[in-house]
């Protein structure tokens, strides 16, 4: 499956990916991959997928926005607790 959308980075985003020192990769990944993805209102969403950091593992939560191909990113974090989340 190709995924066409581009991808906008939001402010608080771009924070929140520099303050966790989550790379931008591993978001692209989550959006292109995810293990599971939610809806939240009609144009935003939740993906989900499971990453190691430290040998340990974690779930990484990327919320975005979904306008026509143009996803932009609202909040990423990493969550331990993933069966709260699953």
């Amino acid at each position: 499956m190709v995924d066409d959308s581009k991808i906008v980075w939001g402010r608080h985003a771009q924070f929140q990916l520099q303050e966790r020192l989550i790379p931008k990769s591993e978001v692209e990944k989550t959006l292109a991959q995810p293990l599971k993805t939610l809806g939240q209102s009609s144009t935003r969403y939740r993906a989900m997928r499971i990453v190691s950091k430290h040998r340990k593992k974690y779930l990484m939560i990327v919320v975005y926005d979904q306008r026509n191909s143009t996803k932009e990113i609202v909040t990423v974090f990493l969550t331990s607790k993933l069966k709260k989340y699953l």
